[in-house]
């Protein structure tokens, strides 16, 4: 009987320890964190399956590893829970959490979009206390600061300039000074303001004329200019006048009191009076000015060089010549030489082609140090069957690295006898230019065999990072959420107080892809290349700076049209650097650079199918959209020149009707025509799409052969 009831317990105390022992165990794992799987549901926007599977591992937030609080915190924020994402962050501040200054710029985003701009300062001013060197504290206070400016400018103005000290950079330094300008109209201080901003467009080169336009707009009607000093007034009109604001500026000139200037002052305004008819065409006030000017200043170089300007203008070009050369011998050390010179090889070349050569002789001799001189005299000779002269111009020509392959390539094209020999020195070079790229057709037509091998370098060594950083764990795990602003913040950061990396470079280009920001990834492609010995690079390395972005839609919409996917996307590298935002100086948009005006006929026509509202021009900022517009009309123009592929290029840049009247012109001849194309954007715009045919040829397809140039 002891012995049955021996092996019962037994049993039953197995029983329970499976039974409650496995129960434990499968509790155990239940509870035990997943971050992999809570950061694939933050990225997916799941943030309640974030929170509740936090809440099911029923650990305190004290407890929660750093990467679980950052996920408890940043859901509570995607969820609109700012109150409680704030308060469960306020506990954890005496913690030393890795990513705390983080969270705390994410809440004050998330206050400034609820426009909770009170409680947004105070953070931000916790933010500035507790991590003054972090890369997200200044970008946080300009935000908060920005806010400011309409509700409370005053208290605005007193956070950034209190600020300063934190701006890393000069970009956000300039980001600063734009706030205080806005600061500065919003209190009334409209003059401030404007001088401001005259005073930064001048520091800083990476304010844009079109972001200053933008500045300056709502401060001109609130401007008083009577009541500058003279010299104020003439330094306000010549600012505007760089802003494309010429009638601003004339208004400011007929305030002025004449009489109060000196010498020197008195030539800027008629300077200044100048710049403002030429540009408008006025050239009767343009001669009014100038008789003005003489009557007061007599004849000084400025006067002579603008009255050479107006009648070459008027195309009375003997007389703009006398009055050029005049200035010339009158004043032979003016600053105004360079532009005399030019002017007056236009005049010749229209009125006296013996004159027009002896001028570009005698550029040559005065300005050594430019081979376009060499290389217009050249052309000249070549045009008129001198060949023995065209020789001696190119000989000369050679002694110009950056025009050697241009000589050696014409040295091959003029020869009675053609020798292989130039081109070869052409690609044995590292300088890969339009002559080089048709030195290889050359050769190749000729049955010489070249490889590809040239370009390319073994990745021999593994990419140097600092992975010993605390910014490069939040960097990693920032990008895992795809919280893409904070994770550049942490990643530029480290590029600035890591210049010996280079490698970052190689990272920013992976990173900007991942965000799709093709632009970035490209440039620090290039920026990682440039720090490499030599000129051949790695693949991967190539395909960097060359990169097959929407190389598959791209395929499906090539193949209709028999057109080869690698020529567009050189096209759209040439076009807008795979800037989906792009918009050119003349209003083209998007990846493909299409002009509305264009995209609404093609549209029209039915050339192609796009939903779209008359007026809104927002879909060509879409890359299906614009690469569809673009590719079918490359395939419009390849059909219009009989699948040529210089003029189809050309047209796409500079017009159909434009580069028809060229071939008319023109021999059909590529290398002629290329260098005859009249308008110098479009023939370097020719160059650099075919150059970048070339490279994507060779690191895609290891070879290069297109057909049909001309």
């Amino acid at each position: 009987m002891k012995k049955k009831y021996f092996f019962f317990v037994i049993i039953v105390s197995l029983f329970y320890t499976f039974v409650f022992g496995f129960s434990s165990v499968s509790s155990g794992e239940e509870n035990k964190l997943n971050l992999d799987q809570l950061i694939d549901f933050f990225v997916a926007g799941e943030y309640q399956e974030v929170l509740d599977n936090l809440s099911r591992s029923q650990l305190a937030v004290g407890v929660l590893p750093q990467e679980g609080v950052f996920l408890q915190i940043a859901s509570l924020l995607s969820l609109g829970e700012i109150d409680q994402a704030a308060e469960t962050l306020k506990s954890i501040l005496d913690k030393s959490y890795l990513f705390t200054d983080h969270l705390i710029s994410l809440l004050v985003s998330d206050l400034v979009q609820s426009e909770q701009i009170t409680r947004a300062q105070i953070w931000v001013q916790l933010l500035q206390d507790l991590y003054s060197q972090s890369p997200v504290t200044f970008p946080s206070t300009v935000e908060v600061a920005r806010a400011l400016t309409l509700e409370n400018p005053r208290e605005s103005l007193s956070l950034i300039t209190s600020s300063l000290y934190l701006a890393q950079t000069e970009e956000q330094r300039l980001q600063a000074a734009i706030i205080i300008v806005a600061n500065l109209r919003e209190t009334g201080h409209f003059a401030e303001a404007f001088f401001f901003l005259r005073h930064l467009f001048y520091t800083y080169p990476t304010l844009s004329s079109s972001e200053t336009r933008e500045e300056a707009s709502p401060l001109l009607a609130e401007l008083e200019p009577a009541g500058w000093s003279p010299a104020t007034q003439l330094a306000s009109a010549e600012f505007l006048i760089k802003l494309g604001w010429s009638e601003t500026a004339l208004s400011i000139l007929n305030q002025l009191n004449f009489s109060l200037l000196s010498a020197s002052a008195k030539e800027q305004f008629f300077l200044l009076l100048i710049q403002i008819y030429l540009s408008s065409g006025n050239l009767d006030q343009l001669s009014s000015v100038l008789t003005q000017m003489e009557r007061t200043l007599g004849e000084t170089d400025s006067f002579l060089f603008y009255s050479g300007v107006l009648k070459q203008r008027q195309a009375y070009y003997t007389q703009a010549i006398s009055i050029y050369r005049y200035l010339l011998s009158v004043f032979p050390d003016t600053p105004y030489q360079y532009s005399t010179y030019l002017n007056l090889k236009t005049c010749y070349w229209v009125t006296d082609i013996d004159g027009y050569q002896a001028i570009l002789n005698e550029m040559i001799s005065l300005f050594p140090n430019r081979p376009q001189f060499v290389w217009e005299l050249f052309w000249f000779y070549l045009q008129k069957e001198q060949t023995s002269s065209a020789y001696e111009a190119l000989d000369l020509l050679l002694s110009f690295p950056e025009r050697k392959n241009q000589a050696l390539f014409w040295q091959y094209k003029l020869s009675n006898i053609p020798s292989l020999d130039p081109l070869l020195s052409i690609v044995q070079g590292s300088y890969i230019d339009y002559y080089f790229v048709r030195a290889w057709q050359e050769l190749e037509q000729q049955g010489i065999s070249l490889s590809a091998d040239f370009l390319f370098s073994p990745m021999t060594e593994e990419l140097s990072l600092p992975t010993h950083s605390s910014h490069w764990e939040k960097y990693l795990f920032l990008k895992k959420l795809e919280l893409w602003n904070n994770a550049e913040k942490e990643l530029t950061y480290l590029r600035r107080i890591y210049p010996q990396y280079s490698a970052i470079h190689w990272e920013l280009s992976d990173f900007y892809r991942e965000k799709k920001d093709f632009r970035k990834s490209i440039l620090h492609g290039i920026y990682y290349q440039q720090q490499l010995p030599g000129t051949a690079a790695p693949r991967q390395v190539w395909e960097k700076v060359y990169p097959d972005f929407f190389l598959t839609y791209i395929e499906t919409l090539c193949e209709p049209f028999e057109i080869d996917p690698y020529l567009i996307l050189s096209l759209v590298r040439a076009e807008s650097f795979f800037d989906v935002q792009a918009v050119s100086p003349a209003g083209a948009v998007g990846l493909a650079q299409l002009m509305p005006s264009t995209a609404a006929w093609m549209i029209e026509i039915k050339m192609v199918d796009i939903p779209h509202t008359e007026g809104d021009y927002s879909y060509l900022f879409q890359p299906e959209n614009s690469l569809s517009l673009g590719i079918s009309y490359l395939a419009y123009l390849l059909d219009l020149f009989e699948g040529k592929i210089y003029p189809a290029i050309c047209a796409y840049n500079a017009g159909p009707g434009r580069v028809q009247q060229w071939l008319k012109e023109n021999p059909q001849d590529p290398d002629y025509f290329f260098e005859a194309i009249p308008f110098s954007e479009t023939h370097n715009y020719l160059e650099k799409v075919l150059v970048n045919y070339f490279h994507y040829s060779l690191i895609y397809q290891n070879h290069f052969e297109p057909k049909n140039l001309l």
